[in-house]
């Protein structure tokens, strides 16, 4: 009895291999679940060529297999049989190249690789078809620790029935068959069954029992609500990830908590500007004051001005002058360095045509032969727009005023910036008169923003210094 047993056993497990294997057939080159290789009867060769114990490919000297047919898809490989370096692989065989190769096939689980025994390979080394993978692959599915690449399928009329075994594997088509009923009830824990609700039901947002729960039904479920639709839904999210504006009542009163920010502006088509706190007559009640609002834009150069009432008109806005900008701090240039002052920045709209800027510092340079100081009025790009350079002689000190000047001449758009000179004295001896060589002077823009500082640049071996200056616009 013991034998029939152990008979009937072994037949079940070859007959479920050799299914195995007829169904995987054609797609051995899908790997989802364990891979399954090729199993000819006999075959061997040799290596074409000499390969590193990291190669991933190889190449035989024939892939002909006895009978005539052809070595390809995935097969398994002892290399060097019966050597100290025998080695198992696997791989993809096209023609006599194999690629995508497993190397060092574990010898205990012919599913893994073991990089102890992974080996360099001779040309000419020998090559032999292996089962052992396929047979330990087998293994591992039939023992249920690998999966089974393929669907299996019943030849027809093999079906499950009534009295099948508990332990019996059905096919699909019985499993679709079943009834439903006998599951257990939905719960959140638990897949069960459960009633669909109507839209009342979906809106009283209760079970109709703890046996009887309730699940949202989509047709009763929308992204776009309208009026043909009934009066209760669920309300989804539309592509866009959005809220239909047709599912808000824009008519009923809505009460902002925190600020909000229109970025695409703000427009009331009531008799109010605009809806605040509370609304009196015409105007907005911001903070418990009135405020009324404009009906048009102001136009360029005016602003909003505010009556004692809180009304709120556009004006034309007269610049405030003389903008100036002044510094007793001390900047000074050494050795080839600069020193900038800071900037004085004069708005747009500010200047006219007859407006002057005015521009004074007291600078001193120590001499160096042959080497100059040069002190520039500069825009805030970089640009030049007026220059003095002072050349003492060796040994020497030249100190005193500097002078650039922004002259008006009716034209707003290229004003004429003057350098005024330098008037100082040598050191120790009695006062000289001196001046600036090397002047520029360009034209200024005065209808743009304008930004001005004052440079001073030493050169080799001297020392450039100013000791205060003002910046000062005039109308």
């Amino acid at each position: 009895m013991k034998l029939r047993v152990a008979c009937a056993v072994g037949a079940i497990l070859i007959a479920a291999a050799l299914y195995v294997l007829a169904s995987y057939g054609s797609r051995l080159e899908q790997r989802s679940g364990i891979a399954l290789p090729q199993g000819p009867a006999v075959f061997e060769t040799s290596l074409q060529d000499r390969i590193s114990s990291t190669d991933t490919s190889l190449t035989l000297v024939s892939a002909t297999v006895r009978g005539g047919t052809s070595l390809s898809g995935y097969n398994c490989f002892t290399l060097d049989e019966g050597r100290t370096d025998m080695e198992y692989v696997c791989g993809s065989v096209s023609g006599t190249s194999v690629t995508a190769l497993e190397r060092g096939i574990d010898p205990s689980t012919g599913t893994t690789t073991n990089s102890a025994v992974k080996f360099a390979h001779r040309k000419g080394a020998n090559v032999k078809v292996t089962d052992f993978p396929l047979i330990q692959r087998l293994r591992a599915i039939l023992n249920g620790s690998d999966t089974i690449p393929n669907l299996l399928t019943y030849t027809s009329g093999t079906g499950c029935t009534a009295g099948s075994s508990s332990t019996t594997l059905c096919s699909k088509a019985y499993s679709d068959a079943l009834a439903a009923q006998g599951a257990p009830t939905s719960t959140e824990t638990v897949a069960g069954i459960a009633r669909l609700a109507t839209p009342l039901q979906q809106a009283s947002s209760t079970d109709l029992g703890a046996n009887d729960p309730l699940v949202l039904s989509a047709k009763s479920a929308t992204s776009s609500p309208n009026g043909t639709l009934a009066a209760l839904f669920s309300l989804v999210l539309n592509n866009a990830g959005k809220i239909a504006q047709s599912a808000i009542d824009f008519a009923q009163v809505t009460a902002w908590s925190a600020l909000h920010t229109f970025s695409g502006g703000l427009t009331s088509t009531a008799t109010t500007t605009l809806a605040c706190s509370s609304v009196t007559g015409n105007a907005c009640v911001i903070n418990g004051a009135n405020v009324q609002f404009p009906a048009a834009q102001c136009s360029s150069g005016q602003a909003w001005v505010a009556s004692s009432a809180g009304v709120f008109t556009c004006t034309s806005v007269t610049p405030q002058r003389p903008y100036s900008i002044a510094s007793t701090t001390d900047m000074q240039a050494t050795s080839g360095t600069f020193a900038t002052s800071s900037a004085f920045s004069v708005p747009a709209g500010v200047m006219t045509a007859s407006s002057t800027i005015d521009i004074n510092a007291n600078v001193d340079c120590l001499a160096g032969a042959g080497n100059t100081c040069t002190f520039r009025l500069r825009d805030s790009t970089g640009v030049t727009l007026s220059t003095c350079a002072l050349s003492p002689t060796n040994g020497s000190t030249l100190f005193g005023a500097i002078r650039f000047q922004v002259i008006a001449n009716n034209s707003l758009s290229s004003q004429t910036i003057l350098n005024f000179g330098f008037i100082g004295m040598t050191q120790p001896s009695t006062n000289v008169q001196a001046s600036c060589t090397g002047e520029s002077s360009a034209s200024l823009n005065t209808a743009n923003a304008n930004s001005l500082v004052l440079v001073a640049q030493s050169g080799t071996s001297m020392t450039a210094n100013v000791y205060n200056f003002s910046m000062i616009l005039y109308p």
